[in-house]
């Protein structure tokens, strides 16, 4: 089990209480840490997950590769990118 400290208090990651920002536009997000898992790995320091709406954008416009893992597409621009399925 794994859990944040603030203040002496535990606050524990649950599937519904992480969250990140969109390396795009900024817009806060749920995040499945399941998801962000890549071979085995969660590198939670070099990661970023687009939001829906400019993960749809970059796949519209050709930014995303045809690689997929765990429901997220692999960005080809950046290999710690991901971008979430609609």
């Amino acid at each position: 089990m794994f859990y944040l400290k603030h203040k002496g208090k535990k606050l524990y990651i649950e599937s519904d209480n992480v969250y990140t920002t969109c390396p795009q536009c900024g817009k806060e997000h749920a995040v499945d840490l399941n998801d962000a898992i890549i071979d085995g790995v969660l590198d939670l320091y070099g990661l970023d997950i687009f939001c829906t709406e400019c993960s749809a954008k970059r796949r519209a416009s050709g930014g995303s590769s045809p690689q997929v893992a765990a429901g997220c597409r692999n960005s080809p621009q950046t290999a710690a990118s991901w971008e979430y399925d609609a």
